[in-house]
């Protein structure tokens, strides 16, 4: 998301990030990996964050053969190192309006996938035009 945070702003979004982890990881990740988002530590709200936008991780989830050759692409795009927070949680994607209502819901298949930005814009193009 962040190599489009100008479109996306110009949709009339903001990002927020949950980054997994405690905040003195997303302190330390949060300014180079996404510099244009408020980015929040997932240990400010300790497993209700997850249950409360029903996000789930399900075994065949881990399992799906994607997994581990995604893994292994982050890997190596990104560098290896020790894993923080819950890398097993699955990734969600919501825009979320300024009265606190889910408009949009991308819940991933598997712990590495992620909505296409083309996806998101034009989700908030649908809203704006709805309102």
């Amino acid at each position: 998301m962040e190599q489009h945070h100008q479109e996306i702003e110009n949709a009339g979004l903001a990002i927020k990030a949950i980054a997994v982890g405690e905040p003195k990881h997303a302190a330390r990740y949060c300014p180079d990996l996404i510099p244009h988002a408020e980015c929040y530590p997932a240990g400010l709200f300790p497993g209700k964050l997850y249950g409360t936008f029903g996000m789930q991780t399900t075994l065949k989830m881990l399992l799906n053969p994607n997994t581990a050759a995604e893994g292994a692409k982050a890997s190596a795009e990104y560098g290896g190192g020790m894993l923080v927070g819950d890398p097993t949680t699955q990734p969600a994607t919501f825009i979320i309006d300024p009265a606190g209502i889910v408009r949009y819901a991308y819940y991933a298949p598997t712990i590495y996938e992620h909505p296409s930005i083309a996806d998101i814009l034009k989700a908030a193009a649908t809203l704006k035009s709805d309102s």
